[in-house]
C-alpha cells in the first residue's frame, strides 16, 4: 500500500543547475569546473556518474553559462561544457598577446596604444577608435550639461549628481560579438533544455525571469547582455521599452524560479546550486571600518539575501507555488567556494590567468562535496 498522499508510482529524477551571478570579474568561471565534474566526470557524492540535467538557471554571467548548457552547442552535455570552458579562456578573457578582453573596451583608454595586438588587423584602428571615443563622450557630456542648464525637479546639488556617469566609458560591442559567437539562439529555442534567465528590471525594481522562449527569440542577445551587466558600470539595456540590467542585483542566485516553475508533484527534482560567494560569516572583515570595504560587504549580503525576492514571471506564466500545489519532492546541493573569490574593486579583471584559477577552483569544491558538511536539504 502506498504511504498517505503518494500515488504508488515511482518518481521521475530531474536535476537542474543554478548558476549565481556576481558583479565581479570572471568569477562565474567558478561554475566551469563545477560543471566539468557533475556534467562531464561524475562526482563521488552523486555515485560517481555524470548527470545530465534538464534545466538551467542563472543571473549574471551565470545567464552566460546556462545559455550555453541549454543551447547544447557541443552536441551533448560533456562536450558543451568543455566547449564553456573554451569560450571563458579563450574568447571572455585577456591574456598577453590580445587586445582587451571578449566583454568590453574602455573608451579613452591610453594603453590601446601601448599595445601592438590592438593594430591587427587594422593598423590604424587605435586612432579611429581614440577618434570616435573623444566624440561619443563630450557629445553625452554636452548632453548631460544641457539636462543639469534646462533645471528640472531637485535641487543644485541632486542636478550635479545626475552629470558623472560610469557606463558611458564601457563599450559592449566584445561582449555583443561574444554573446552572437558561442550561443546559437537556434539550436537553444530546439533543445530540450529549460532555461531561466534573470535580469533586473529597473522601472520596476524587481526581478525579471526570463525563460526559454523568450531568450531564444528575438530579444535573445539584448536578455543575455542585460543580465550581465554590472549595475552602475555597465549600460543598460532597453528590452520591451524597459531599461533592464544586471540580474546579480536583484536576484544572484535564481533558486526561486526553479523551484516555482519545476517542482512538481510525481518528480524528485534535484537542484545543484552553484555559488559564488562563501557565507557572508566566513567572509573577513576588515580590520578597520571604511567606506569601500562596507561597500564590498554589503555587495556580498545582498548577493546572499536576494534570493527570495518577488520575481516577475512572462504574461501567461504562473508559478505553481502561487496555486498551493504540492511541489513533490525537492534535493538541493549547495557548491560554494572555500574561501572569497569575488574582489569587489576589480569587477572589470578578466584576465586568463585568473580566470583558469576560478575554474580549477570550481573543480576542487565539487570532488570534496560533503553533504553531511554542506548541509543538503531534502523537502517534501
Amino acid at each position: 500500500m502506498a504511504p498517505p498522499g503518494t500515488s504508488g508510482v515511482a518518481e521521475e529524477t530531474v536535476h537542474a543547475v543554478v548558476l549565481s551571478g556576481s558583479g565581479s570579474s570572471s568569477t562565474d568561471a567558478f561554475e566551469v569546473g563545477a560543471m566539468q565534474v557533475l556534467l562531464a566526470e561524475g562526482a563521488a557524492h552523486l555515485g560517481g556518474r555524470p548527470i545530465d540535467p534538464a534545466i538551467y538557471s542563472g543571473s549574471g554571467f551565470g545567464a552566460f553559462n546556462a545559455a550555453v548548457m541549454a543551447s547544447q552547442a557541443g552536441g551533448d552535455t560533456a562536450t558543451t561544457v568543455r566547449y564553456l570552458g573554451d569560450a571563458w579562456l579563450d574568447g571572455l578573457s585577456s591574456a598577453p598577446g590580445r587586445c582587451g578582453n571578449g566583454v568590453y573596451r574602455l573608451r579613452g583608454n591610453p594603453l590601446t596604444f601601448l599595445n601592438p595586438r590592438c593594430y591587427m588587423p587594422q593598423p590604424f584602428l587605435p586612432f579611429l577608435q581614440a577618434f570616435t571615443d573623444g566624440g561619443f563622450l563630450m557629445a553625452n557630456l554636452a548632453e548631460r550639461f544641457a539636462v543639469f542648464l534646462g533645471g528640472g525637479s531637485g535641487s543644485l546639488s541632486e542636478r550635479l549628481l545626475h552629470i558623472p556617469d560610469l557606463t558611458v566609458f564601457f563599450d559592449m560591442a566584445p561582449l555583443q560579438s561574444s554573446l552572437r559567437r558561442y550561443v546559437d539562439l537556434g539550436r537553444l529555442g530546439s533543445s530540450d533544455k529549460e532555461l531561466v534567465v534573470i535580469a533586473s528590471d529597473w522601472t520596476e525594481g524587481r526581478a525579471r525571469a526570463f525563460l526559454k522562449p523568450e531568450v531564444a527569440g528575438e530579444d535573445g542577445y539584448a536578455i543575455l547582455q542585460a543580465s550581465t551587466a554590472y549595475l552602475l558600470a555597465f549600460p543598460f539595456v532597453p528590452i520591451g521599452g524597459r531599461p533592464y540590467g544586471g540580474g546579480p542585483g536583484s536576484m544572484a542566485t535564481p533558486l526561486k524560479p526553479v523551484l516555482d516553475l519545476y517542482a512538481r508533484p510525481g518528480r524528485k527534482l534535484v537542484v545543484h546550486v552553484i555559488y559564488l560567494v562563501t557565507e557572508i560569516a566566513e567572509i573577513p572583515l576588515s580590520p578597520m571600518t571604511s567606506a569601500l570595504a562596507g561597500l564590498g560587504r554589503y555587495f556580498s549580503m545582498n548577493e546572499v539575501l536576494n534570493r527570495k525576492n518577488e520575481v516577475e514571471y512572462p504574461p501567461g506564466v504562473a508559478p505553481r507555488s502561487a496555486s498551493g500545489e504540492m511541489p513533490g519532492s525537492v534535493v538541493i546541493h549547495s557548491y560554494r567556494p572555500r574561501a572569497p573569490i569575488i574582489n569587489w574593486f576589480e569587477f572589470s579583471n578578466f584576465d586568463r590567468e585568473i580566470t583558469a584559477a576560478h575554474i580549477a577552483e570550481g573543480r576542487e569544491c565539487v570532488l570534496r562535496h560533503d553533504c553531511a558538511a554542506e548541509g543538503c536539504v531534502l523537502a517534501h
